[in-house]
């Protein structure tokens, strides 16, 4: 007899209603029944009992019929080369959607192939289904069931009678993690795998796993461990070689030379002459001798000789045209203090604070010069430290500071802009929840301030060289031996990763925001990646993530592995950040994100940025801005300004009057508040 679709059909209703039942015993005699059917010639049976039972049984409907056909299926017949045959050219069997529906009896199938045959017929077919299922990304087992089923072939010594090539085909379906047990156990038996298999295990097992299996009791079986210690020992030194171009250029662009930028203090103010100090009260207000005010216009003269200093460093020509207001030679002082080349500099010097030494809140003169419409005027920003004079004090004494290389001694050129760049920036980032505030009147802030192109000269070179002649990334295994973080190179030259859902090096290494905002930058680093576009690109993609942060894997830090090479923080993406800049940003951000869920921050729709770092947020449109970052402007008697930052909502206290932030080091909050009068 032979089974047709009705005679399927039909069956299959009863077994089904017996099963939702659960009557096992009908259902056991209806499978008897079949069974005495299939037992007279499987073959020709199986074709339309196999393929009716499999695709006319509805989802969620299967585990107890399919499961049973199965084991009669194996129990019954001796899997021959003919059976084999069978099952490879009616693999519509176990289609797609027939594996997602039966995918634990596929499992016991496989099982019963493997635990009731003694013949190399049994790999073929577990072969036959990974290859399968391997393609159309299903795993039907895992780690333990893997290891279950070889362990089945080595304890039936199947293994014995089946060649190199054979077991290879299903020894590459294994997770390289997992293969150590297997190769232990399979090695105890004496047999010797050749060079097919050890070929296999150097190219698809990486240097600790190999180290693992050294350490195996049966690794004098499997092969000759010096050998393959030679080679795991040699394996750095050739991965080096072969990309010995690729890690010279990121030597090279990782620690470029570049000029001077910090200048000790006391070289500076040693070189005053007597009309530098006649120029410094020339600049005090009223002419009255403030020893406070007097020592704030030495310090900005003293900024004005170290930017001579720099540009002279870059074989720039340079005009002092400040000291020409001594002898009222000319206007131009009025318009700029200097000229570099042919570009008209206006030097805005700041005094480091009290509680943050490498950081400023004024400007010495915060009056910016006026702009020519044919020569606009480029600012320089410079930071130094606080002078204190004494009373009646004219000049400064020999040694003013201790001879130091602490930047925080040092007076360091912070960099260039323009006002036509401030607007640039602005209006750039200003978008999608995002207001960037610049007030342009009296203030620079320190992150938009960058050096000039020929300071970056042997860097652009470098990475310009390197672009033409890169030819592609190494392998995972290889990029680990290098053992460089080579992420920001590649960012900084704007060079694509491989996708995120391909097998690349990147994969696992990164996490989907952190792709994403690669992705962002390198569209730049194909230009030049500056350090105020990256502050406020960081700024940007942190405003967007703030407002999904329930839903997303992300947090501020993940920033650094984009950007740094090693932890020293001077360099992100290859630009000069002598003050630290970009990382204090960073980790800014990473203590407000900390506080999220304290301050309901994903409740906040629109955000403000302005040039004190101060960031402002909004619930809606028509609600008031609460204060999220902010900086201390109050003054401690005696030392200046405190100038203590970042100060954070949630992290530190807000006043119950003014509503903003209270500093913990002076205890200000805002000049007009009660608290602070009573």
């Amino acid at each position: 007899m032979i089974f047709g679709k009705k005679e399927v059909d039909k069956i299959n209703k009863a077994v089904k209603k017996d099963f939702i039942q659960k009557d096992i015993n009908k259902v056991d005699e209806k499978i008897k029944k079949i069974k005495s059917f299939v037992a007279e010639d499987i073959i020709s049976k199986l074709d339309s009992f196999e393929i009716g039972i499999i695709t006319n049984t509805k989802k969620g409907n299967f585990s107890y019929v399919t499961d049973r056909k199965m084991s009669i299926f194996i129990k019954d017949v001796n899997l021959t080369e003919q059976t084999f045959d069978f099952i490879n050219k009616n693999d519509r069997i176990f289609n797609h959607k027939s594996v997602v529906l039966y995918k634990h009896n596929t499992k016991r199938f496989i099982e019963e192939i493997i635990i009731l045959s003694n013949n190399e017929v049994s790999l073929k077919s577990i072969i036959f289904f990974f290859n399968k299922y391997k393609n159309q990304n299903i795993k039907l087992f895992n780690t333990k069931q893997m290891n279950y089923f070889i362990k089945q072939f080595i304890n039936k010594k199947i293994h014995e009678s089946l060649n190199t090539d054979a077991f290879i085909n299903l020894f590459i379906h294994y997770n390289s993690n997992d293969i150590i047990e297997i190769i232990d156990s399979y090695v105890s038996t004496t047999v010797t795998l050749d060079s097919k298999v050890i070929n296999l295990l150097l190219t698809k097992i990486n240097e600790e796993t190999v180290q693992s299996l050294f350490k195996s009791e049966n690794k004098d079986k499997f092969f000759n461990v010096s050998s393959i210690n030679e080679k795991v020992a040699s394996l750095p030194s050739v991965v080096k070689s072969k990309y010995s171009d690729l890690i010279n250029s990121f030597n090279k662009c990782k620690n470029y030379n570049h000029v001077n930028v910090s200048f000790d203090a006391n070289t500076i103010y040693d070189q005053f002459k007597d009309s530098d100090y006649t120029l410094a009260k020339k600049w005090i207000n009223n002419n009255n001798h403030d020893v406070f005010e007097y020592a704030k216009m030495l310090s900005a003269r003293g900024a004005e000789l170290a930017s001579i200093k720099f540009y002279e460093q870059l074989c720039s020509k340079v005009y002092d045209t400040a000291i020409t207001q001594i002898n009222n030679d000319s206007s131009d002082w009025k318009l700029f203090d200097l000229v570099v080349d042919n570009k008209n500099i206006d030097v805005k010097n700041s005094r480091s604070v009290f509680n943050e030494k490498l950081s400023y809140s004024e400007h010495c003169i915060p009056r910016f010069k006026k702009t020519r419409t044919s020569n606009p005027v480029n600012i320089l920003g410079v930071i130094s430290p606080y002078i204190k004079l004494e009373e009646n004090q004219e000049q400064l004494e020999r040694k003013t500071f201790y001879s130091t290389t602490n930047i925080e001694n040092m007076i360091t050129v912070l960099g260039e802009t323009s006002l036509n760049e401030i607007d640039s920036y602005a209006n750039r980032f200003s978008k999608k929840g995002l207001e960037v505030d610049l007030d342009k009147k009296n203030f620079t802030p320190d992150w938009i301030l960058e050096y000039p192109k020929e300071f970056y000269k042997y860097r652009d070179e470098l990475k310009s060289d390197f672009i033409k002649t890169f030819n592609g990334y190494p392998s995972a295994i290889e990029y680990d031996v290098l053992n460089e973080n080579l992420i920001p190179f590649f960012l900084s030259c704007g060079i694509d990763l491989p996708n995120i859902h391909d097998e690349n090096i990147f994969y696992g290494r990164l996490t989907k925001e952190q792709f994403n905002f690669y992705n962002r930058l390198k569209i730049q680093g194909k230009q030049t990646i500056t350090k105020p576009f990256l502050y406020l690109a960081i700024l940007k993609h942190f405003s967007e993530r703030l407002q999904k942060s329930k839903d997303i894997n992300y947090t501020p830090s993940d920033y650094k592995k984009l950007i740094y090479y090693e932890e020293s923080f001077n360099y992100p993406l290859g630009i000069y950040d002598p003050t630290f800049i970009i990382k204090k940003l960073i980790d800014t951000l990473e203590t407000l994100w900390q506080q999220r869920n304290v301050i309901n921050m994903s409740s906040y729709v629109t955000f403000k940025y302005n040039q004190k770092g101060i960031l402002l947020a909004k619930i809606s449109m028509s609600t008031s801005w609460d204060t999220l970052i902010a900086y201390c402007g109050g003054f401690i008697e005696g030392k200046g300004a405190c100038g203590f930052k970042p100060l954070i909502k949630g992290k530190h206290k807000t006043c119950s009057y003014c509503k903003k932030i209270i500093c913990p080091k002076c205890n200000f909050c805002i000049n007009q508040c009660v608290r602070l009068k009573k």
